[in-house]
């Protein structure tokens, strides 16, 4: 005799038909969640320290998954007027280090894997080999390039009355930046530390300031770039960087060594703007909006096939 009734299979099978053709549809409903997840991945704001990004390796995406290591990045060329990473300075790689090059690679050839700390770059090594090399010339020859093309937008109308202070090469090495004076109105409060960049602009977020050490220790200002102006070397006067507010008046400055600080946190992040009244860049108005639109998305009831 059968254990079931002829009625409790039918319920039965109707459970099972019902889970089996669900099935595909929740594959497709985890899948969507897991697709969404990475889409907002890839548009996650992250901040990144220079000495992170110094000594990473970039990859030839051209070589398949594993890739073929082209280098490592050895520095950086900052503008330090507009704030924007232009180049990156490729040293390739040499066992011997007898052949060794140091290229310079333009930042918007370069894409940052921040899971991987590697940049990949869509050029085969032979054609890196083609590339000028980075001297103690580079610099002023790139500084010319783009004063020309300053000059040119200028002349077209396409920045504003003051782009005339543009048109001087700005251009430094960010290993530079570290070790630099950095002046409150006319005190010196420390030395540059570490400068952060949102990869994916190139464009300088903070600077960490750290001042000589007291009795109780050293103090790490972190300082938007906005707020800084970049004064370059004159003679023996060395490249500085100019707060323009008192020493004095930074006692309750944002620092490092405070509670939850982590710049790749938006509530610091809008502490340290709201207290250097500086707007929020671009790139974070962008990822604020993406962030949104992700949220709105998520909250939206799930399609029922």
């Amino acid at each position: 005799m059968d254990t079931l009734s002829n009625k409790s299979k039918l319920v039965v099978a109707s459970v099972l038909a019902t889970a089996l053709a669900g099935g595909p549809l929740l594959a497709q409903s985890y899948q969507g969640e897991q697709s969404e997840k990475r889409d907002h991945e890839k548009t996650k704001l992250h901040i990144v320290g220079h000495d992170a990004i110094i000594g990473a390796p970039v990859i030839n995406e051209h070589e398949g998954t594993s890739g073929k290591k082209l280098g490592t990045i050895s520095d950086l060329v900052l503008d330090a007027r507009k704030g924007r990473v232009l180049y990156a300075v490729l040293d390739s790689d040499s066992t011997t280090g007898a052949d060794r090059r140091r290229t310079p690679i333009h930042w918007k050839s370069l894409e940052y894997n921040a899971k991987k700390s590697m940049f990949t770059l869509a050029m085969t090594s032979n054609a890196v080999k083609r590339l000028p090399e980075f001297d103690s010339k580079t610099l002023q020859r790139l500084g010319r390039d783009v004063s020309a093309t300053d000059a040119t937008k200028q002349r077209k109308g396409d920045v504003g009355r003051d782009a005339a202070k543009w048109t001087r090469p700005s251009l430094v090495l960010v290993s530079k930046i570290a070790g630099c004076a950095v002046l409150a109105d006319k005190d010196k409060l420390g030395s540059g530390d570490t400068l952060f960049l949102e990869p994916k602009s190139g464009c300088a977020a903070f600077l960490t300031v750290q001042t000589a050490p007291p009795p109780q220790g050293k103090t790490d200002y972190v300082v938007p770039w906005a707020a800084l102006r970049f004064v370059e070397a004159k003679g023996k006067q060395p490249m500085q960087l100019q707060l323009g507010r008192p020493k004095g008046a930074l006692k309750a400055a944002p620092k490092l060594g405070d509670e939850h600080a982590d710049v790749n946190k938006a509530e610091f992040r809008k502490k340290v703007y709201e207290f250097y009244g500086v707007e929020r860049p671009a790139y974070e108005q962008t990822e604020s909006k993406k962030g949104k639109e992700h949220e709105r998305l998520r909250r939206l009831p799930k399609k029922r096939h």
